[in-house]
């Protein structure tokens, strides 16, 4: 029975319903299906649960700066955690603009009941990243010469503005007011610059949970000065150096405690909220706004917001409790909510999210909601022990590359990172430590370009499979100059390298390039294992004589061998073993002819394969794209062949 069908027997909100027969129509919220991010709207996310299933367990190291010399933001106060019960001014969100264009900002929220305040949102600028186009970041923490946690981020990726989202204002005048907590725990907190000193002041010290969606922002907004009613402020992001809070949604006395917020468009237009509550016993809240813009703008060009309905359209008891959720939707626009949290350890969870909307027969609209877990994933913020990169009891979100890969980001929870210094002309307080986790699905287009190939090396076979002890080696042939490629015993953290310790990669290479990687330091004689031409795997070299754990360097060479290209279709994705071993045996045929001189044989082993290939292709046995690469790889063999300079 499926979810959908056994959906009437679950625990549900009902409202006027007496059973869902009492229904006139009944329709399912999807999600809108789009394969563009838009300024209003998130693409969807192919097969979210297998995405997440295949999200690296240890991220990339990251990092950013909440002041530098050139960014000195005195506004962004600093941030503290564990100090005493008073340090608490931490983060607490983090998101990365969607749409392409900003795809180099990232928001980070945090709270900031310290001793004093300063602004609750940060915009950081990756300046190291502008090239990326909004797909992955890659680590902005490596140096050959240095352990990854001693490494600095640059000095570009730094906050680039700061605000409040509810600015403190004396309740007399109007006027902005410079504000402090003079006790952590007991009341009035005073407004120190107000007429009246024991008035309470109408600031908000702790933002929530933030989700973007295109060029804007979703962000919960807690623990209000005068007021108890929670927030949910939604921020405009178009000029990520001038943010602006558009629109506010007022979740009322019971709505005090707003932990996260996650925004979806749906089908019909309209967008789908979702305000994690704290409010004595863990609800998710559902709102549906009444208009299709999220600016909305009126005559004047202003924007309004989308205009969501005052009243929940369902609270929906919740046994989760995370510190951050977003909303997504898949393909075939299935809902889904996903969160960051930690309790005993650091996870990502992933839930499926059914809302039937029901109309009876005098036009009145109700809903039920369903929540069914689908994923607990444990994730590792740490290697062997090291500091730890992230905390997920701190910041963490999500983002979705244009080619729809899941992206998960996560910080630590204040600046305790290295520090950057350049001949005193730039110096930098300590960085925020952060993390990228990364899908090794790829359910976007291989890579067609050199500079966007990549290979990631693995110390166990079968990708590690989760622990933070089993290492991971991401190589991008953009960074190769950062790394020590042709001697891994100077990659690795201390105490440990990657050096004889490689048992399964994945990689993507285009036609024409090779990866090769040596059993000795410095790329010397022949590879051990060859691979390129296209996107594949490894996942286990125990089955490869004299492969695993016997890899001592490796480098990306332009050419097309016989060895690269057998391991290239050894190890070739999404290509059913019938075909493969059809392939491989017309391949091998031929290198046993070349390596004989016999010229004539080769070229007829190769019209065969290539008769295979493209009969395969009339078949749809094999992918389109695959079989292009192919092709391209068979006429460079058959020009080297032609030309007597094939090895």
């Amino acid at each position: 029975m499926s979810k959908r069908a056994a959906f009437s027997g679950a625990v549900l909100c009902f409202l006027l319903f007496t059973s869902v027969a009492d229904a006139q129509s009944i329709r399912t919220l999807s999600g809108w299906k789009t394969e563009i991010t838009t300024s209003e709207c998130n693409r969807f996310v192919p097969n979210p649960l297998k995405q997440l299933d295949e999200l690296s367990f240890v991220g990339d190291y990251m990092g950013f700066y909440l002041r530098t010399t050139a960014h000195p933001n005195p506004d962004f106060k600093d941030v503290t955690y564990g100090i005493d019960s008073k340090a608490g001014n931490h983060m607490q969100s983090i998101g990365r603009l969607m749409r392409q264009e900003n795809s180099q900002y990232v928001v980070i929220t945090r709270s900031v009941n310290s001793y004093y305040l300063g602004d609750h949102l940060a915009v950081v600028q990756f300046g190291s990243r502008t090239d990326r186009n909004g797909f992955r970041f890659r680590s902005n923490r490596m140096d050959p010469a240095k352990d990854p946690d001693d490494t600095p981020p640059p000095a570009t990726d730094v906050v680039v503005k700061s605000t409040l989202l509810k600015p403190c204002i004396c309740p007399s005048s109007g006027k902005s007011c410079n504000f402090d907590w003079m006790y952590y725990d007991s009341t009035p907190y005073k407004c120190i610059a107000c007429e009246d000193q024991d008035i309470f002041w109408e600031g908000w010290n702790h933002a929530g949970g933030v989700q973007i969606i295109g060029d804007y922002g979703v962000v919960a907004l807690e623990q209000g000065a005068k007021v108890d009613n929670g927030r949910v402020i939604l921020v405009d992001f178009r000029n990520p150096l001038e943010p602006k809070n558009i629109y506010e949604l007022d979740l009322g006395p019971n709505g005090k405690d707003p932990w996260g917020a996650g925004i979806v468009k749906l089908s019909d237009g309209t967008y789908l909220l979702a305000v994690f509550v704290n409010d004595g016993g863990n609800k998710i809240w559902f709102y549906k706004s009444r208009n299709t813009s999220l600016c909305n703008p009126n005559a004047s060009n202003v924007c309004q917001g989308p205009d969501f309905q005052s009243d929940p359209i369902i609270k929906y008891s919740w046994e989760a409790g995370p510190q951050n959720i977003s909303l997504l939707a898949d393909e075939n626009g299935q809902l889904y909510v996903w969160a960051g949290d930690k309790s005993d350890y650091d996870r990502l969870m992933l839930w499926e999210l059914v809302i039937n909307e029901m109309t009876d027969a005098w036009g009145r609209v109700l809903y039920q909601a369903g929540l069914f877990k689908l994923r607990d994933k444990h994730i590792y913020c740490t290697f062997r022990g090291d500091p730890k990169q992230c905390d997920l009891d701190s910041a963490s979100g999500i983002y979705i590359d244009p080619d729809g890969r899941l992206l998960v980001y996560a910080t630590e929870h204040d600046n305790g990172g290295p520090r950057y210094e350049d001949a005193g002309t730039e110096t930098t307080d300590g960085s925020v430590r952060m993390m990228e986790f990364r899908s090794a699905v790829d359910p976007g287009p291989s890579v067609t370009s050199i500079e966007t190939a990549w290979v990631e090396l693995y110390a166990d076979p079968y990708y590690n499979e989760g622990n933070e002890n089993s290492a991971t080696l991401m190589i991008n042939y953009a960074d190769r100059e950062e790394e020590n490629l042709c001697d891994f015993s100077k990659i690795g953290l201390t105490g440990w390298n990657f050096n004889n310790n490689i048992s399964s990669m994945r990689y993507d290479i285009p036609v024409g390039w090779e990866f090769e990687c040596f059993a000795e330091s410095g790329c010397a004689g022949s590879p051990i294992v060859s691979t390129g031409h296209f996107a594949g795997s490894f996942n286990d070299l125990r089955t490869m004589s004299g492969v695993n754990d016997n890899i001592s360097s490796c480098q990306f060479v332009q050419k097309t061998s016989i060895g690269g290209v057998l391991g290239g279709i050894n190890g070739a994705r999404n290509l059913p073993s019938e075909v493969k071993n059809s392939y491989l045996a017309n391949l091998k045929k031929m290198a046993e002819f070349v390596s004989r001189g016999r010229t004539i044989p080769a070229m007829n082993q190769l019209n065969a394969f290539m008769h295979k290939v493209e009969t395969d292709l009339n078949h749809n046995k094999i992918s389109s794209e695959l079989g292009e690469r192919i092709i391209q790889v068979i006429n460079t063999l058959v020009q080297k062949i032609e030309e007597g300079r094939f090895k």
